[in-house]
């Protein structure tokens, strides 16, 4: 990607959504984009086991409320 391409989505995305990436990228625009994808499919890469967790967590908390109120609603 070309910097002034790169330049034109960072308008559109936000300049503040970037901005953050663009410090830790010496205020290379196209590097922080980079960076930014790299962010997001880091954030993809933990949704499934995350998701997995919550349903656990929700279904273990279930439980021990109705064994500690002796309630199942």
């Amino acid at each position: 990607m070309e910097e002034a391409e790169a330049k034109r989505l960072r308008e559109v995305l936000s300049v503040a959504r970037v901005a953050e990436y663009e410090t830790l990228c010496d205020g290379q625009t196209a590097a922080a984009l980079r960076l930014h994808c790299w962010n997001t499919e880091i954030c993809a890469a933990f949704y499934g086991p995350l998701q997995y967790l919550e349903v656990a967590l929700r279904g273990v908390l279930s439980r021990e409320l109705v064994r500690l109120f002796q309630r199942a609603d």
